[in-house]
Parts: structure tokens; C-alpha cells; sequence
């Protein structure tokens, strides 16, 4: 099993990168290599994948105190054997620390999840950080 973690600091207040974070429905919108996703009665995450792949993942955490998030891949397209993703929101002063560690089996899939998870917290970045411009409000 390989076990990574990879971590940002965000220029955003910690409420609003858990809003974020733990609209589990809503993770195309900032993590680039999802395409589209939605989130079923039973609180399972349907994924597809830019290249059209399909996972499904069961939320298995969404702590509002903690601000810990948790997912396994539990099916999909993906020859997964084991995998838990967690993502924790950490205040530091009026920023925010979010660390991204994800276990996966088998080890070949390792390389190709640290890079997705270093290119999601990018996006997460982006999608917290984001002003709205004039033009962007209809000035």
C-alpha cells in the first residue's frame, strides 16, 4: 500500500475551503481531472473521470468540527484494491492549511494519484480564492 500526502496553503478564510471541500456533490468544479460528479441517496460519490473513466466512492467522513473529509473508491473503472482519501482544513491564522492524504493498493496507481491530488489542491486554491470581476458581475 502506498500512503501519500501533499499540502497548500490558501490565501482563504478556513469556513469557505470547507464549504467547499465538503460539498462532495460539487468536485468537478475544482478538482481538474473530474469531469463531471454527483452524489447519490446512499452517499455515494459518482465520478467520471476527464478521460471518461467512472469511479464510485463512499463518503465515509464529513466532520464539520474537525473538518476532516474522507472517501474510499470503492468501484469504478479503475483496478483499485484499496483506497481512502482525506482531506483535513486547517486554520492558520486567516489562511488555511489543507493536507490531502490518500492510501491506495496496488502501488502502480500511487504516481498517477499524487499528481491528480497536487493538481485538485491547485484547483481548490483557485476555487476559494476566486473575486469576482466587474464583468463577471454585469458592470
Amino acid at each position: 500500500m502506498s500512503s501519500l500526502r501533499a499540502e497548500i496553503l490558501i490565501d482563504a478564510k478556513p469556513d469557505r475551503v470547507w464549504e467547499v471541500v465538503s460539498d462532495a456533490a460539487t468536485i468537478s468544479e475544482w478538482y481538474p481531472l473530474i469531469s463531471r460528479s454527483h452524489l447519490d441517496s446512499n452517499g455515494v460519490r459518482h465520478i467520471e473521470l476527464s478521460d471518461g473513466s467512472r469511479l464510485e466512492e463512499k463518503i465515509v467522513t464529513s466532520n464539520e468540527f474537525l473538518r476532516r473529509f474522507q472517501y474510499q473508491i470503492q468501484g469504478g473503472d479503475l483496478p483499485v484494491e484499496h483506497h481512502l482519501g482525506t482531506i483535513d482544513v486547517i486554520p492558520i491564522e486567516d489562511k488555511t492549511l489543507v493536507v490531502y492524504s490518500s492510501e491506495i493498493t496496488p502501488d502502480n496507481l500511487a504516481l498517477l494519484v499524487d499528481s491528480a491530488v497536487k493538481d485538485a489542491l491547485a484547483g481548490l486554491r483557485d476555487a476559494t480564492t476566486r473575486t469576482e470581476t466587474p464583468a463577471a458581475l454585469g458592470n
